[in-house]
């Protein structure tokens, strides 16, 4: 009986090593890889947009502003105020946009202005 027990403790144990995980670390090196990864994109996209804002738009507006996210082409700006929302849209109108285009290394879509 104690052999038999033995076996089936041995098999158990065998059969864990194979379900197991190996390498506990690496989960967390793969998921801080993927952060830094994105990150890394992330700051090459909202860069070459935010070098384009920066050199087309008016400054006063530019600092009353920020950039809150670049996603797939499409900029996303707060403004504090409908004053500063209005003056946006309104050079957005006026051909900003193909300013932005024209000066930026990534591909714009388009700019969304949202309160903020």
């Amino acid at each position: 009986m104690s052999n038999q027990i033995k076996r089936t403790a041995d098999r158990i144990e065998q059969v864990r090593s194979w379900r197991a995980r190996r390498g506990g670390d690496r989960h967390a090196s793969e998921f801080i890889g993927r952060i830094a990864r994105s990150a890394r994109r992330s700051e090459r996209e909202v860069g070459g947009f935010a070098e384009a804002w920066h050199a087309c738009v008016d400054p006063a507006t530019v600092s009353q502003s920020r950039i809150v996210s670049f996603r797939r082409g499409v900029a996303t700006i707060a403004a504090p105020s409908a004053s500063v929302r209005w003056t946006i849209n309104r050079d957005l109108r006026a051909g900003l946009l193909t300013q932005l285009r024209a000066k930026s290394a990534v591909a714009i879509t388009s700019v969304k202005v949202r309160s903020g």
